[in-house]
């Protein structure tokens, strides 16, 4: 079978979500990568009230890895949170691992993690009740820039 017919297709199509924030944040939780997290109408509204997630949320991460202290070229891992009945349905996808970040995959060139994975229980201890809880989430602030003087 094609490894890629394997793919999360609904975690490949976040761009068609709604962003929560406007640009990407570091993000110590997921690698020390800048992130950007991207929800269904109903994820969306939920975190915009401070609500517990309900069933049929998607929240996605996708993800850049840092150079130089900004965000690179390299794209990361997507991160994908659905909702279910029973509650979060989590998944890690890196089609491209680099070479030197093989360390975190246990070296694979390409992670797919999903369900019950026992590589997920960090994510599952984190986000046990869907979206982590306040205290740990990464800052959705706009970086300020410097005032210009033009006059000048």
């Amino acid at each position: 079978m094609d490894p890629e017919a394997l793919a999360p297709l609904r975690a490949l199509d976040y761009a068609a979500l709604e962003p929560l924030h406007a640009e990407p944040v570091k993000s110590p939780a997921h690698g020390g990568r800048w992130i950007r997290a991207w929800a269904n109408p109903a994820a969306a509204a939920a975190y915009r009230a401070g609500q517990a997630l309900p069933p049929g949320s998607l929240v996605v991460l996708s993800s850049l890895e840092d150079r130089w202290g900004r965000p690179g070229l390299e794209n990361g891992p997507l991160y994908a949170l659905d909702m279910t009945g029973d509650g979060p349905s989590l998944t890690f996808y890196w089609p491209r691992v680099p070479l030197d970040r093989r360390r975190d995959t246990g070296g694979e060139a390409r992670a797919y993690w999903r369900g019950q994975d026992a590589r997920l229980e960090a994510c599952r201890a984190c986000h046990a009740g869907g979206m982590a809880e306040p205290a740990q989430r990464s800052r959705w602030r706009v970086p300020r820039r410097e005032k210009v003087d033009l006059a000048g």
